[in-house]
């Protein structure tokens, strides 16, 4: 977007972190380091309620996102790509308590995933009840037969897969969720924000609001890929084009 800007933190502090990690193995991205037992480094950032331990290429990696800027992070497997987004989310919902937060996934078992190993055991309880996620036709929010809608007036805090979303604003009955009713998305693995993919329609949607209705609330957009890719691109500047 015209705000964002790429913010890869540096690379060699983070391979060193990552090689001295004795917690980290070669499993689910980012479990080992992120499931809320491992130490923190440096000026390791702590939540209010039980540990949020953050390294310092963490807290560098949300430092924009943290401003209310559009960004796209740029960060290696197994650095702790979720932790951030994690902390990011918090953060929002701490200086905008009715803010509306939507995690986005680009397949249905993530859903659950990132609740059950991300979200859930590093976020403090008192958000618990504020969050929700919703796969395919599936609910999990804690009450039966709820609609997006619904959820998204209920909750703070939803994990979903990106059609869903689309789907909401496409619709034209009562059911039809407003960009405007959200407060900040992020997207994982948004590097296939391109061509036809339902991260791509999405973002579309963001840019018509922001080119045809600028004095509208729209959401921040937070982007996180370990490869942004450059699409072939030969020069710099086709490759800088491309992201």
């Amino acid at each position: 977007t015209a705000q964002g800007s790429a913010n890869p933190a540096d690379a060699s502090a983070m391979k060193a972190a990552m090689l001295d990690d004795p917690n980290l193995d070669e499993g689910y991205e980012e479990e080992a380091e992120d499931d809320g037992k491992c130490e923190g480094r440096g000026g390791g950032a702590q939540g209010a309620e039980g540990n949020f331990k953050m390294r310092n290429y963490q807290l560098e990696l949300a430092e924009e996102a943290l401003t209310g800027r559009n960004v796209v992070i740029c960060s290696p497997t197994n650095s702790g790509k979720t932790r951030v987004a994690v902390f990011i989310c918090k953060n929002h919902l701490e200086k905008n308590p009715n803010g509306k937060v939507l995690v986005m996934v680009n397949k249905v078992h993530l859903v659950e995933q990132h609740f059950q190993k991300q979200f859930k055991p590093l976020l403090p309880e008192s958000f618990h009840s504020r969050m929700g996620t919703i796969s395919g036709e599936n609910y999990s929010a804690g009450e039966e037969h709820i609609s997006f809608k619904q959820l998204v007036e209920q909750k703070n805090l939803i994990i979903l897969t990106a059609q869903i979303l689309e789907n909401h604003l496409s619709r034209t009955d009562e059911e039809r969720v407003e960009l405007s009713d959200l407060s900040l998305i992020i997207f994982d693995e948004c590097h296939h924000t391109k061509k036809e993919d339902v991260y791509n329609k999405i973002m579309g949607r963001v840019i018509l609001r922001k080119h045809d209705h600028p004095d509208r609330p729209r959401p921040q957009i937070v982007g996180f890929t370990a490869s942004p890719g450059v699409g072939g691109a030969k020069t710099h500047a086709k490759a800088v084009s491309h992201i």
